[in-house]
Order: structure tokens, then sequence, then C-alpha cells
């Protein structure tokens, strides 16, 4: 399991002009998904994966390292 880093996910969502809501819909996601990142809780690499597609970045760069 992997951790998303809120503080890289909100910002890639603000240089692609997006709302989190947008880019967790477009990721094909829960809007639980929301609470998990924001509550620091681990994501699988699915959902990592499907968030990446969505921002058109690589799955490291929204992982807590």
């Amino acid at each position: 399991m992997m951790v998303i880093d809120k503080v890289k996910f909100f910002i890639l969502c603000a240089q692609r002009c997006k709302s989190v809501p947008a880019v967790v819909r477009d990721a094909g996601l829960s809007p639980s998904v929301t609470r998990y990142i924001e509550a620091g809780k681990p994501s699988t690499a699915e959902t990592v994966g499907k968030l990446a597609k969505a921002l058109q970045c690589q799955p490291e760069e929204l992982l807590k390292l």
C-alpha cells in the first residue's frame, strides 16, 4: 500500500486547473478517495495509477517518499 501526499496531489490538481473532485471523477474513482487522501490513509497501486493517469503525471509524483 502507498500513501498519497495530499500536498503534492493538490498542487498537481492546481497545475492542471482541475478541482480535486473533478480529478477523482475523471479517474473513475469514488468520492470517498478524497477523504482517504486527506486523512493520509494508504491507497492501492490501482488508485494511484488511475489518479496519475487523470493528472497526466507519473505515479511517484503523487506519493509520500
